[in-house]
């Protein structure tokens, strides 16, 4: 074998192990990018979720909290979601019905402890945020189905050039 022979079975070697290399680079950025999303989007069900419960458990101010966490996590679902999934108009119902739930936290609180000259009807109050209770528990269901496609991760798997 001459020399011509021996270097250009080299350079096919070295450009099939580059294509090599290269193409796993493709696949591992791919599958990195699907994991990050993936987090993106679960983050947001979770803030759903904790901003649930802290409205059911926590006191006012800690609810609040979640409120403001929940508010940015609403804000960038529009981002994260198709228009047509819905996952943002549910947020919104969500968002609404926390903010009654919260406006009669803080109420009573504020009229227990007189630190408020306003004199509200309570028991609507109480009535309104149990309504709210009830419809951010099924707003939060509706999210779980609606989500699940979206945070159902059961592969990592990156960019394919033949499915």
């Amino acid at each position: 074998m001459d020399n011509t022979t021996i270097l250009s079975g080299a350079a096919i070697f070295i450009s099939a192990c580059s294509f090599s290399v290269s193409f796993l680079q493709m696949k591992i950025s791919s599958a990195k990018t699907k994991l990050d999303l993936y987090n993106k989007r679960f983050s947001i069900y979770l803030a759903a979720l904790e901003y649930f419960q802290a409205t059911w458990h926590e006191p006012h101010d800690k609810a609040q909290e979640e409120s403001r966490r929940f508010t940015k996590a609403y804000r960038e679902s529009q981002f994260l979601f198709e228009k047509n999934s819905g996952i943002y108009e549910i947020l919104g119902k969500i968002q609404q019905n926390g903010a009654k739930i919260l406006f009669h936290k803080k109420y009573k609180y504020e009229s227990e402890n007189n630190l408020t000259k306003d004199r509200l009807d309570l028991s609507s109050l109480h009535e309104s945020s149990m309504k709210a209770q009830f419809e951010f528990e099924e707003n939060l269901k509706l999210l779980e189905n609606q989500i699940g496609k979206y945070i159902s991760f059961r592969s990592i798997e990156g960019w394919h050039i033949f499915k």
